[in-house]
Formats: structure tokens, C-alpha cells, sequence
């Protein structure tokens, strides 16, 4: 692990151990996926190089919450909680009012944090894309 993973790491554990609260919480976690929703739509051009990854893990994150995808281990959800509350909260590391580098450790956290999750992410890519094929074979 080289030191800036390190360094990640420790940004990003204040917004594992708050996770919990997110997936405990209903009212908290559908709050946190209208945040997202909404700072995704602000910064969309500012956050061009991380989208996609970004939103992979939002549509993880809102599937699970709607009950859709529940094979996802509780380690692998707060992962997931934490890099969208690390990407929503401006104060992190690096401020987001920094222009540009605000968003750097933002997308240096999602990395790593996709890099840990890599194989439950998979996981979750071929469950729907067979959702995508079943909802296409209906709609035939």
C-alpha cells in the first residue's frame, strides 16, 4: 500500500464508522441519495473523469436501498456509503471549493475504494445487466 492509499484510508474511516448510521437509517439513507443526486447534477462537469465509477457505485447504493440487491456484504456497503458521503461532504481532505482539487482526493477515495470492492462490483455488473435483459425480454 503506498502512502497516499494510506493517507485515503485514514480520510475515509470517519465516513465508514457514519455509514452505519446511513444503513441503519431509512429517512438518513434516502436523504443521502437526493445529496448525491443533486451534487452529481452541479458538478457534472467537474466530476467527468470519476463519473462513471461514481455512479456505479450510486446505483449500488440506491439498489440496495430499495430492497432490488441485498447480496452485497456489510463491509462492501459501508465501502460504498462512505466514498458517497466522502464525494457529497464538501470538507473533506481537500476542500471542495478548491477548484480542481477539491475533487482530486475525491476521486483518489473512489479508486481506492473500488479497488477493494472490485470483485463484489462485478458481482453487481452482471446482476444487472441480467436486469437489463429480463426488463428488454418484457418490454418485447
Amino acid at each position: 500500500m503506498e502512502f497516499n492509499d494510506r493517507k485515503a484510508l485514514v480520510g475515509i474511516g470517519r465516513f465508514r464508522n457514519k455509514a452505519v448510521e446511513y444503513i441503519k437509517d431509512r429517512k438518513k439513507a434516502t436523504e443521502l441519495l437526493k445529496q448525491v443526486q443533486k451534487k452529481t447534477t452541479l458538478e457534472h462537469s467537474r466530476i467527468g473523469t470519476f463519473k462513471n465509477q461514481l455512479f456505479l457505485l450510486i446505483d449500488l447504493y440506491h439498489d440496495w436501498h430499495s430492497g432490488n440487491y441485498r447480496q452485497l456484504p456489510f463491509k462492501t456497503l459501508t465501502m460504498v456509503i462512505a466514498a458517497i458521503l466522502y464525494f457529497v461532504v464538501p470538507t473533506d481532505m481537500i476542500p471542495d471549493i478548491f477548484l480542481g482539487a477539491g475533487f482530486i482526493d475525491d476521486a483518489a477515495v473512489l479508486a481506492l475504494i473500488l479497488k477493494q470492492i472490485s470483485n463484489e462490483l462485478e458481482k453487481y455488473k452482471v446482476w444487472k445487466d441480467k436486469q437489463t435483459i429480463t426488463t428488454d425480454q418484457e418490454i418485447l
